[in-house]
């Protein structure tokens, strides 16, 4: 599936799901549905979003975040989620500043500090990247890619016996992993 033929799907769960909600507990509870029902609206934009961004289609996901945001999306989530569009897209000082944002604002976001972690990793500033990548897996301690994230720094960073243990600990992690 094409960028265009996702981007035309995203359009179509857009209008579907703003026009035909599905009922939800929030409005079995007396919640007002129309809130619910833009919540909803996001929650799928976003999840195509992510999925548009793993099949490699940054532009995409870059527009359909957009949109989310124009219908009132926010977030940690959704900022991280941008930023690693932003990186994919080629758009890495935007990235870069959008990331180091969240982790200023929430230094637990593993993820955010692990996508730093790339992009320092691109730059070939490997100190950087290893100090990225270790803070990721500290707060995150049971993501084995970060830990394989931060071995590979370590190697680039011509730390072999730091990287041999880290990676030693990351295919533990993942053996370890439903």
């Amino acid at each position: 599936m094409n960028a265009a033929s996702l981007v035309l799907l995203g359009s179509l769960v857009w209008g579907c799901a703003s026009h035909h909600p599905l009922p939800t507990l929030a409005q079995a509870t007396g919640a007002p549905a129309q809130h619910d029902a833009a919540a909803e609206t996001r929650r799928v934009q976003v999840a195509l979003a992510t999925s548009l961004l793993e099949h490699g289609n940054a532009d995409a996901a870059l527009s359909l975040i957009a949109t989310v945001r124009l219908a009132g999306g926010r977030g940690v989530d959704l900022d991280v989620l941008e930023g690693r569009a932003l990186r994919k897209a080629g758009l890495v000082d935007a990235a870069e500043a959008l990331l180091a944002s969240v982790v200023r604002r929430h230094p637990g976001r593993g993820e955010a500090w692990n996508d730093l972690g790339i992009l320092a990793m691109e730059r070939r500033d490997f100190p950087t990247a290893v100090q990225r990548f270790e803070h990721a897996a500290r707060v995150r301690p049971m993501r084995a890619d970060f830990t394989d994230n931060l071995g590979f720094a370590l190697l680039a960073a011509k730390r072999a016996p730091e990287a041999v243990v880290t990676l030693q600990r990351a295919l533990e992690q993942n053996a370890a992993s439903p």
